[in-house]
């Protein structure tokens, strides 16, 4: 998280000082700028910008051992070809119509039979996990920190009780809901990790477990514990004061491109 942190404040950051040398030249005749048409123009910045940040979340699992994540990694390469293409076409440089673009469709249903071909087959699963999976649902389980992922739909945990334990959930378009109210909480550090691309996320936690949480929403809205926040680039941590001393402790790692975070106590 921490990371992603850091590339979205040095994007920030070059974006607001590029802004400002050029209305300084500006104003000092060296060029002349309309600022109107620069958001005209250069709009599909925005685009890139926020593709760019989807491929460093994506290539994060590479570091920490869980792979590449396919969803975010797609997904910000067409926000990057989407980009470049408006940009190319605002400023009258070769592009690609949007006629060529469409004949492209069928990719889509490649990257869903690939995606049915490289997960393997569900296995019976413990009753910990009964309820949990939708019809068309893909669900994955890697040795160690478990994974879990729907590309449209929903992820819902928690209907009846279960053991947590240390997992990351990720939906394309849709809904993830944890409701941890009914969890048997382990000794030591528990860490949940989820994530999406457009929708919202809910976390329902026990009134007493000691929690750190590290919320980034790109665009949309955050509300942790009754303090909320909204916009693009929100990024909000938020630690109980019993947490370095707990016995049993849970770790929050939450992220959506566009769409609400919500972590409430029950």
């Amino acid at each position: 998280m921490q990371t992603r942190y850091r590339w979205n404040r040095l994007f920030a950051a070059l974006l607001v000082i590029g802004a400002g040398i050029l209305f300084l030249l500006d104003n000092f005749h060296v060029i002349n700028i309309s600022l109107g048409e620069m958001i005209a123009d250069f709009w599909p910045l925005i685009l890139v910008y926020f593709g760019l940040i989807c491929l460093v979340q994506s290539l994060r699992g590479v570091l920490d051992g869980r792979g590449i994540h396919f969803g975010e990694l797609l997904f910000g390469l067409l926000l990057l070809f989407l980009g470049a293409n408006f940009l190319a076409m605002n400023l009258e440089y070769p592009h690609i119509s949007w006629l060529d673009i469409w004949k492209f469709w069928p990719l889509f249903l490649i990257y869903l039979g690939i995606q049915l071909l490289l997960s393997p087959r569900t296995k019976k699963r413990d009753s910990s996990h009964s309820g949990r999976r939708k019809a068309g649902q893909w669900y994955r389980h890697e040795q160690g920190d478990g994974y879990e992922y729907n590309l449209f739909g929903e992820i819902n945990v928690g209907k009846v009780p279960f053991s947590l334990e240390n997992k990351h959930y990720w939906v394309g378009f849709g809904s993830i809901e944890l409701n941890l109210t009914q969890a048997i909480i382990p000794d030591g550090e528990t860490v949940l990790q989820a994530s999406g691309i457009f929708g919202s996320i809910n976390v329902y936690l026990p009134s007493q477990l000691p929690t750190r949480v590290n919320a980034l929403c790109q665009l949309g809205s955050i509300e942790i514990l009754g303090v909320e926040d909204g916009g693009i680039v929100k990024h909000t941590s938020f630690q109980t004061p019993d947490f370095e001393e707990a016995d049993q402790r849970l770790v929050l790692d939450l992220s959506m491109v566009c769409g609400e975070l919500r972590v409430v106590r029950v």
